[in-house]
């Protein structure tokens, strides 16, 4: 009873907070999340009276909205696309001026930022690893 009792606490006890440790990690930095991960910023200099995400995945076509952005602000579209897709943002800024971005190819887990400047919007997308640092 002792010689398993010793066997359990120095083999398989360390093995299960091993797991635990690791399943935290990957919950933690997000490893497997599958959504697309759009971060819009305003660089304007002026509020962002509308933004608006125009997602097409499998021949399917969605408008996502947000209200506004105000100057240094940071909002977030999160959506599922299966297999693979594409977005185009889209803002109207206070001054009335209207902007579109350049449409852009995304899979699931993608990360992207979008920064709305004053005559132009300036992407930046990157695929997220299964291990990134």
């Amino acid at each position: 009873m002792t010689r398993l009792l010793f066997f359990i606490v120095l083999t398989v006890a360390p093995l299960l907070v091993g797991f635990a440790a690791g399943a935290a990690t990957a919950v933690i930095r997000g490893w497997g999340d599958r959504d697309v991960h759009v971060d819009v910023v305003n660089e304007s200099g002026q509020r962002v009276k509308s933004l608006a995400l125009d997602v097409e995945s499998c021949g399917v076509r969605n408008a996502l909205a947000r209200g506004s952005l105000e100057p240094g602000d940071r909002a977030t579209f999160r959506f599922m696309v299966c297999g693979e897709g594409g977005y185009e943002l889209r803002a109207q800024l206070e001054n009335g001026a209207e902007l579109r971005g350049h449409g852009n190819y995304v899979e699931g887990g993608y990360r992207a930022t979008e920064r709305v400047r004053r005559s132009d919007i300036v992407s930046a997308v990157s695929a997220v690893s299964a291990v990134s640092y």
